[in-house]
């Protein structure tokens, strides 16, 4: 993140150990033991075996973006079909070094949503609920985003939409905004304020 450089740097050392790890174990882990003929076994045990194989796909998956705990435990146990109590271990780990942090994920989600899709509060709320955020952390991510932040948004949206209403009968036009803005959260309270200011816009 811009201007906090220390704990992202830690966690991309933290992220890159944690392949080191993965990619290059001891012979112990990759091998057996020897059997009475003197071979070498290639396979190592069940359980450190997908343990390893389980960290390897978490940190291929937070590679891409960041995640919430909900979201990849969602996708290790039930898309992946890896043991949830293995996955769980390894989550604790990715938490406690700060791959992953549900705050940050929140905070971070709630700007960008507010910034390119102009979502309500609500709106974000919900996201964030369904990605396993607790309702704590979501409050505090939405502190972010003022009763001011959020009309300028919803007003900015609904000029965006009106673009394609020249000429539409007020009525129409006013159904049409009301829909798309209640698509996006906004309470009656905030879109019908916004809708008719920029239909009177549209009017001069």
């Amino acid at each position: 993140m811009v201007g906090d450089s220390g704990p992202a740097a830690a966690k991309i050392d933290e992220l890159a150990r944690l392949i080191s790890d993965v990619a290059a174990r001891t012979p112990a882990e990759h091998d057996a033991s020897p059997t009475a003929s003197g071979k070498r076994g290639a396979a190592p045990s069940g359980r450190a075996s997908e343990v390893a194989s389980a960290k390897e796909i978490a940190l291929r998956r937070v590679d891409r973006r960041d995640y919430s705990r909900g979201e990849l435990t969602d996708y290790l146990v039930r898309k992946r079909q890896l043991d949830p109590g293995i996955v769980a271990e390894i989550l604790d780990r990715f938490v406690e070094v700060g791959i992953v942090d549900d705050a940050r994920f929140a905070r971070n989600w709630a700007q960008e949503r507010a910034r390119t899709r102009r979502l309500s509060r609500r709106a974000i709320s919900r996201e964030l609920s369904v990605r396993g955020v607790s309702e704590e952390l979501i409050e505090i991510a939405l502190d972010q985003i003022s009763p001011d932040d959020e009309r300028q948004a919803a007003l900015e949206l609904c000029r965006i939409k009106a673009r394609r209403l020249h000429g539409v009968d007020r009525q129409v036009a006013l159904r049409r905004l009301s829909g798309q803005l209640a698509r996006r959260g906004y309470s009656t309270g905030v879109a019908m304020p916004v809708i008719f200011q920029v239909l009177d816009e549209l009017a001069e």
